[in-house]
């Protein structure tokens, strides 16, 4: 348990910096379509009286992904699964506000939550040791078991 919390902490700080990232360049300008990048975020951006301004490809068009609204001058984040913008899965969500020239803008992104089994690189280690700790009481039980009716 106590790993599964940790990388959902890792992912929470990846989204968090993530986010700085895309309020800083909007600062310099707005672009139509935001691009989701490496990191699969889907974003939604919103101007001072709270319109949708841009957003990813998948999210053109859907009502805001979290009702979540932070000071000014903070940041918040939630994990929300089966929401009404991302129904079946589950995902991460951080609101960003930010600061324009005309008043304060927000940045709602969301990324993919760890799944139950963390991730392929701790649960294959694990089946592994697992299968060869049964194999070697197997083993272990066969010959014995084989000595002694001998």
């Amino acid at each position: 348990m106590a790993v599964r919390e940790a990388a959902i902490e890792y992912r929470t700080k990846q989204l968090v910096a993530h986010a700085v990232n895309v309020a800083k360049q909007v600062r310099g300008g707005v672009s139509p379509h935001l691009a989701a990048g490496r990191s699969g975020a889907a974003v939604q951006l919103f101007d001072q009286v709270g319109t949708i301004v841009a957003a990813t490809p998948d999210m053109a068009g859907k009502p805001p992904m979290t009702n979540l609204q932070p000071d000014v001058d903070a940041f918040a984040t939630e994990r929300r699964c089966d929401g009404p913008v991302f129904p079946g899965r589950c995902k991460i969500i951080i609101e960003y506000p930010f600061h324009r020239d005309n008043g304060v803008w927000r940045l709602d992104m969301a990324v993919a939550d760890v799944p139950w089994y963390v991730g392929p690189r701790l649960l294959i280690p694990l089946a592994v040791g697992w299968l060869l700790l049964v194999g070697a009481t197997a083993a272990g039980t066969y010959r014995t078991v084989g000595k002694t009716l001998r």
